[in-house]
């Protein structure tokens, strides 16, 4: 277990990080949270966990990912080595539909997803679609928090809650799924969880 949350990481730390990372072949447990790590190093930040194939926990919330396709590239990379992850936090990395979009492929590898958090994010219903895409190969989730997204603001792309819905109904473990503050609405809400209850209804006598 590594914990680095909130230490104002500069680019010599990182230097030390990526260094000591290289050889904790076994490391299971890294937490980068808040650390603001500036733009222009953020794929060399990244870059410190190429070699972490055995991660199961990994949490980069409070990091400025989104928007940047450096890191994201990074990210991407990472996510397809460490494929037994089974924890990804990505809270308030300003993640929005492209971000989700360019990461898309990566996600779909960790097949081992238990909990995800991307709450605070910027997602819109297009970017729910995305994710979508990406559950229909997590059988494992079961922890799912999109908590502060914007699912309401872009209404021409509201059969993403559908989609979210039914992928979500195919995840038989889940067990806690968070909306709050995602500016759902009546409409959204139904649109999510119809395929949801229909998956939990008993079948017919």
């Amino acid at each position: 277990v590594i914990n680095l949350e909130g230490s104002s990481l500069q680019v010599d730390s990182i230097v030390q990080l990526r260094s000591i990372t290289s050889k904790c072949r076994g490391l299971r447990h890294l937490d980068l949270s808040g650390n603001n790590i500036n733009p222009d190093v953020q794929s060399f930040f990244l870059g410190t966990l190429m070699g972490c194939t055995a991660l199961t926990h990994l949490n980069l919330s409070h990091n400025q990912l989104g928007g940047h396709d450096d890191a994201l590239c990074a990210l991407g990379e990472v996510l397809r080595k460490c494929t037994r992850l089974t924890h990804l936090i990505l809270k308030d990395t300003e993640l929005d539909n492209g971000g989700i979009a360019q990461l898309q492929s990566s996600l779909s590898v960790c097949t081992n997803i238990q909990h995800l958090d991307l709450s605070c994010g910027r997602l819109t219903p297009f970017g729910a679609a995305k994710l979508a895409q990406v559950f229909e190969s997590w059988p494992a989730l079961s922890h799912l928090d999109l908590s502060g997204n914007r699912f309401a603001a872009h209404p021409e792309h509201v059969d993403g809650l559908d989609k979210l819905g039914a992928a979500l109904s195919l995840c038989q473990e889940l067990q806690r799924l968070l909306l709050r503050d995602c500016e759902l609405g009546h409409d959204g809400v139904r649109r999510l969880l119809k395929p949801l209850s229909a998956a939990l209804s008993p079948p017919p006598s």
